[in-house]
């Protein structure tokens, strides 16, 4: 007897390349969306860019519209069965005002007010820039056709190994639909104790149902506390533990998702013939930096401060550029005062 068909929603936010991130949604269509499709009574992808992760050329070289980045993702996903819809939506500066605050506030609600250093608090305020944009795809996606049996978060930076199936993990949703799939990168426990060390679990792709989906909207909504938890790597701060942290609180239930992954790193925007990285650096100091595609150059500008140590990149003012859109980022003043303090040399990866 043939499996019941069941309904499937893939939400994709963060970062977006335009053509030059064509391969990454191709891997996508063939080892996921292609299998999901043979099993699935209804398919939909759901594409959120915060309007300072627009890294494309296109929004590079003119000012983006709507229009022109629902054009690039329908582009991107042109491969796709006819039955497929894909639905894009160009979303605001992320707001991070009070984030800092939450995290000193839940540090020293349980005794640990040392434990909400600069860095860390700039971790759990790039959790919700990443997260706000993911709440963005849920409501998106209720909004545009409503309930779906199965939720997707996935990354269009994160590759597939091998070919997926989502039909065994329906039939575990459907009997504890407060399970989330997550993957595992080290055992539970190897490093509870020391702050630091690899996440326990990653946040690239989550598998989950209508409550696991809701709790991800939730989890930077205004009036929701930050987590802390002085036993896990970077006291509950870092993304990936503030995520899970946030879950378990909504009531889910982790579990591993038995998936081969692989983080595709791209610093910044594809280059074009014959563009080397300064060129590509000269070609991002042309973008705004309140809005278009300023985190993709902030991200890229992070990306030259840490090369240029080991020859790299050449001291092309970097750290000045940096220093110039920090001055005017939508962040909180001790976040900003502390990036501008540091030495290009001692930025952290922006991943």
């Amino acid at each position: 007897m043939a499996a019941e068909k069941f309904s499937v929603a893939l939400l994709y936010s963060g970062r977006w390349f335009g053509a030059g991130g064509h391969h990454l949604a191709d891997n996508h269509i063939q080892w996921l969306i292609r299998h999901a499709s043979a099993a699935t009574s209804r398919l939909d992808i759901y594409v959120v860019v915060p309007e300072d992760a627009w890294c494309s050329r296109q929004n590079t070289q003119a000012m983006g519209t709507k229009a022109i980045l629902a054009g690039e993702v329908a582009s991107a996903w042109a491969a796709v069965s006819p039955q497929v819809r894909v639905h894009s939506h160009l979303f605001g500066l992320p707001n991070v005002t009070g984030i800092w605050q939450k995290g000193q506030k839940a540090a020293a609600t349980n005794g640990m007010r040392g434990d909400a250093s600069p860095y860390k608090l700039e971790k759990l305020v790039m959790w919700a820039r990443q997260f706000q944009a993911v709440a963005s795809t849920v409501h998106l996606m209720r909004r545009t056709r409503g309930d779906y049996d199965v939720v997707v978060r996935a990354r269009i930076d994160v590759s597939f190994i091998e070919p997926v199936l989502l039909t065994p993990l329906r039939l575990q949703l459907e009997a504890n639909p407060r399970l989330v799939f997550a993957t595992h990168t080290v055992p539970p426990g190897v490093n509870k104790t020391t702050g630091f060390g690899l996440p326990e679990w990653r946040e690239w792709t989550m598998v989950m149902a209508m409550p696991g989906a809701h709790a991800l909207a939730r989890m930077t909504a205004h009036d929701r506390p930050a987590q802390h938890d002085h036993s896990k790597r970077c006291y509950g701060f870092c993304m990936e533990e503030q995520t899970m942290l946030q879950l378990e609180v909504a009531g889910m239930t982790l579990k591993g998702l038995l998936w081969r992954l692989r983080l595709v790193r791209m610093h910044h925007n594809a280059s074009a013939a014959g563009e080397d990285l300064d060129a590509k650096l000269e070609r991002f100091s042309l973008l705004r930096r309140d809005a278009g595609a300023a985190h993709c150059y902030q991200h890229a500008q992070m990306f030259a401060a840490k090369m240029r140590t080991s020859g790299v990149l050449q001291d092309a003012g970097a750290q000045s550029v940096l220093r110039e859109y920090l001055r005017t980022a939508n962040w909180d003043p001790p976040l900003k005062q502390n990036y501008l303090g540091w030495n290009a040399g001692e930025l952290p990866p922006y991943d």
